[in-house]
């Protein structure tokens, strides 16, 4: 990031807030985003509270978006940044800055929100410290919006689907855009908005690898196991953010997510599949979960990465992994229907 924690905490917020003001503060914060979902507009027109979700959630979000678009192929990409990004829900610019750095301030985005808190918040952090001239920051979205990448970062369950459907209708976005809390009540939403774009004509870049099939953890939840697909961002921070994020009682170290990319561009390459589930590392191999497509059609099965066919720079990596990556395989031995052996390539 082009901040560090103590740089945000000194001169970037408005106002500047105490350890305790933020950890009261982020106690009511999380809770609003969780249980009390219906205060959050009384929280957006707190100062101090704005400050304390900008000092705590902006450093710690900014990670998912480079996550999600290291997973893009180089055309999704290359839509994405030559067209206007509309960050609708921006807050205090989060999305916009990790766009910004993802594209070496090569790109534009337009935040909007209605909070005018949050847009003096996100005008402050780029005028002192991005001062990128092609993102701005407004209350509105822009009327000659059309055709260009629509983001929401953390806004679709407070939006909902048939207002966002809408906005899909209206504005035409090439590309979609969003990044949600894991959680199994917003999968139950991203499987309407998956059966919705797939009827508009869109494909799906992240995560899923064939829209036009059924999604097999739904198929799970149709036959009566509780089951979500999401992703799990694992994080290291500053010592400061990790200190603060201790006296909080607020785990940000593992984040899980629902990031889904839809597309009107053409995409290219193989299929890959990728893993939703971490289950095991045992002497012998790394177990996960994997969602791949065989025939045409979306499956679940369990891979085993044997580590006898990896480096122990590989082993390592692979005990630090975020779930959600998409990776080339070989299958070494199918054990029975559904289990695999098998070794990265």
């Amino acid at each position: 990031m082009k901040f560090t924690f103590k740089e945000l905490r000194s001169s970037l917020l408005v106002p500047s807030i105490s350890d305790h003001s933020v950890v009261q503060n982020l106690t009511a914060v999380s809770k609003g985003f969780t249980s009390q979902r219906s205060k959050i507009k009384e929280y957006v027109m707190d100062r101090e509270m704005v400050s304390a979700y900008t000092l705590f959630y902006l450093p710690s979000n900014i990670p998912k978006l480079e996550f999600v678009f290291d997973m893009l192929s180089d055309d999704v990409k290359e839509s994405i940044k030559s067209s206007t990004i509309v960050d609708l829900g921006t807050g205090p610019g989060t999305f916009a800055f990790a766009l910004d750095e993802y594209f070496d301030g090569d790109v534009e985005v337009v935040g909007v929100d209605t909070s005018e808190l949050m847009v003096e918040q996100a005008q402050k952090i780029n005028e002192c410290l991005y001062k990128n001239q092609k993102i701005s920051f407004r209350s509105t979205m822009p009327k000659s919006f059309k055709g260009e990448t629509l983001l929401l970062g953390h806004s679709l369950n407070e939006m909902g689907i048939e207002k966002l459907m809408d906005l899909v209708k209206l504005h035409a976005p090439e590309n979609l855009i969003i990044i949600e809390p894991g959680t199994s009540a917003m999968f139950t939403e991203v499987l309407k908005l998956r059966e919705q774009m797939r009827e508009l004509g869109f494909q799906c870049a992240f995560p899923c690898a064939n829209i036009e099939s059924k999604c097999p953890v739904q198929k799970k939840i149709e036959e009566g196991q509780e089951d979500w697909c999401h992703q799990v961002l694992r994080m290291t921070h500053e010592v400061d953010f990790e200190r603060l994020s201790q006296i909080a009682k607020l785990d940000r170290k593992t984040m899980p997510l629902i990031a889904h990319v839809y597309t009107k561009t053409n995409l290219k390459g193989p299929k890959r599949a990728r893993m939703v589930r971490f289950l095991r590392e045992s002497k012998f191999s790394f177990d996960w979960e994997v969602c791949f497509e065989s025939e045409g059609e979306l499956k679940m099965a369990t891979f085993e990465v044997l580590k006898k066919t990896l480096s122990k720079k590989e082993v390592k990596s692979l005990q630090k992994i975020s779930v959600g990556i998409d990776f080339d395989y070989e299958i070494m031995k199918e054990i029975n229907s559904g289990h695999f052996k098998v070794k990265l390539l």
